[in-house]
This record gives structure tokens, C-alpha cells and sequence, in this order.
């Protein structure tokens, strides 16, 4: 859910100087529920790169 919001921040059509406030926000966030669980969240990207059809 916390990703959810983060993506919709990153999404919006606010300006760079609200985005940032906002995500610096969700960073501080991120830590105290981090430190409360004690628990770290690790980020997984996937990439891949698509076949062209020869």
C-alpha cells in the first residue's frame, strides 16, 4: 500500500517542488515504520528487454 502511494506521487501532475516535499514525507514514513517493525524493505525491479521479430 505504501508503494501504491509512493507510485501515485511519482504519477500525479503536481509540481517537482510538491513531489518532492510529498516523497521526502514518504521517506521519513518509510523509516519510522521500518524502525518500529524492525524490519527492512527491500525494493525489486525487474527488467528485461523484449525479443524483436526478425
Amino acid at each position: 500500500m505504501i508503494r501504491i502511494a509512493k507510485q501515485r506521487i511519482l504519477e500525479s501532475k503536481l509540481n517537482i517542488s510538491e513531489k518532492s516535499a510529498l516523497l521526502e514525507n514518504y521517506q521519513k514514513f518509510e523509516a519510522e515504520l521500518n524502525d518500529f517493525f524492525n524490519i527492512e524493505i527491500i525494493e525489486v525491479k525487474v527488467c528485461y528487454k523484449s525479443k524483436k521479430k526478425k
